[in-house]
C-alpha cells in the first residue's frame, strides 16, 4: 500500500502526460501568467501536455506542437514550426526607420526579386518574401548601405490562431 501512495505522488509531482480541458477558463490575468508558466517547467521537466481549448492565444509562448480538430476528424498536426512552413511559404516582414523617405527603402526592396505586396508609410512598412534567410539579410544589408536607419526588422509571427483560421473550414458539430 505504501508503495502504490509513493507511486502516486510520484505521477502527481512529475507527470508524463498530463491532459488539461480549458484549463484558463475563469482564471483571471495573474493566474493565467501563473498556470504558463507552470506548464512551461513541466514541459522543460519532459512531460507530454495535451491542452484542448477553443482559446488559442492562451496556447501561444509554451505549445510547440498543435492538432487542429472538426468536426471529430485531425485537419492538421505537427510542431507549430512545421505546420506554419507548410502553410505559410511566405514570410511577412515589418520595418520601421527614422529620418528617411519611403523612396529609398523601395528601391532598395525593389532589387530583390524575393519580395511582394510591400506597403509602405512615412517611417514603416511591411513585405512578403520568399527567400532563404541569407536572402533576407543581404536585403537588411542592403537598407543599411543604402542609409536607412532601420529601428526596427522583424519577420511577423504567424500565431495558433492565424494557422487555426487559415486551416480551418470554420465548421461546428
Amino acid at each position: 500500500m505504501k508503495q502504490r501512495l509513493g507511486i502516486a505522488r510520484a505521477i502527481i509531482h512529475n507527470p508524463e502526460v498530463l491532459l488539461l480541458d480549458e484549463p484558463a477558463s475563469g482564471l483571471d490575468p495573474k493566474a493565467r501568467f501563473e498556470l504558463r508558466v507552470l506548464l512551461q517547467k513541466m514541459r522543460d521537466r519532459g512531460a507530454t501536455i495535451l491542452i484542448s481549448s477553443h482559446i488559442l492565444t492562451e496556447l501561444e509562448g509554451f505549445c510547440t506542437s498543435i492538432g487542429i480538430m472538426e468536426r471529430g476528424r485531425l485537419v492538421r498536426s505537427g510542431k507549430i514550426e512545421d505546420v506554419t512552413a507548410a502553410e505559410s511559404p511566405t514570410r511577412a516582414v515589418e520595418l520601421r526607420w527614422i529620418a528617411h523617405t519611403s523612396v529609398s527603402v523601395s528601391s532598395v526592396l525593389s532589387q530583390f526579386p524575393e519580395v511582394s505586396g510591400v506597403e509602405l508609410e512615412a517611417s514603416e512598412g511591411h513585405f512578403n518574401f520568399t527567400g532563404p534567410d541569407e536572402r533576407l539579410s543581404d536585403l537588411l544589408t542592403a537598407l543599411v548601405s543604402a542609409q536607412v536607419r532601420l529601428t526596427s526588422f522583424n519577420d511577423v509571427k504567424t500565431t495558433v490562431e492565424d494557422l487555426y483560421m487559415r486551416l480551418s473550414h470554420h465548421e461546428v458539430m
